[in-house]
């Protein structure tokens, strides 16, 4: 039997295999901190309600609202426009802000108004009122919302529709 040194081929392996540790330095630097950056995506909720120059607040559209929407988290709730311009809401769903309606032709109203979801977030609701044999007065139209990332600067200023609602006064 032939005898091999073992100490030249285990060599290399036992002085690759000692843990070699890295420089520490004992000199503290200030923690990276990134700020947090502001979603140029979401506008200002002034942006994203500017009331007509024409706007009014008719006494016939005053009052509570059942409202049937097809945005997810809202489904039926209920609206009330305030004589002062402001307007309320289903706490489930968020708070209300404003509204403001201006006439069109026919004996109908354009109705406009922002709830802010849970998160915060404006959604403009805008629809026309019109009167109704069954229900009375009724409304419909879109809900518009902030914008996906990437939105052309129109969309950004005007939001993006989001979902419909149709509903009527309540007397």
């Amino acid at each position: 039997m032939r005898h091999v040194p073992l100490l030249p081929t285990v060599l290399p392996t036992l002085l690759l295999s000692v843990p070699r540790h890295a420089p520490v330095s004992l000199v503290a630097e200030p923690p990276m901190r990134t700020p947090i950056p502001v979603d140029p995506y979401r506008p200002p909720e002034s942006q994203f309600w500017e009331q007509p120059s024409d706007f009014s607040l008719p006494e016939e559209l005053l009052g509570p609202w059942e409202v049937q929407c097809t945005l997810s988290g809202f489904g039926a709730m209920w609206v009330e426009f305030a004589e002062d311009g402001e307007c309320k809401c289903a706490s489930r769903v968020g708070k209300g802000r404003l509204w403001s309606a201006t006439p069109m032709p026919g004996n109908s109203w354009r109705v406009r108004f922002v709830l802010l979801d849970k998160l915060s977030r404006p959604l403009r609701w805008e629809g026309t009122v019109q009167p109704d044999d069954v229900r009375g007065t009724v409304v419909s139209g879109n809900v518009r919302g902030p914008p996906k990332l990437g939105a052309t600067q129109a969309e950004m200023m005007h939001g993006v529709v989001v979902g419909e609602f149709s509903g009527y006064k309540l007397q």
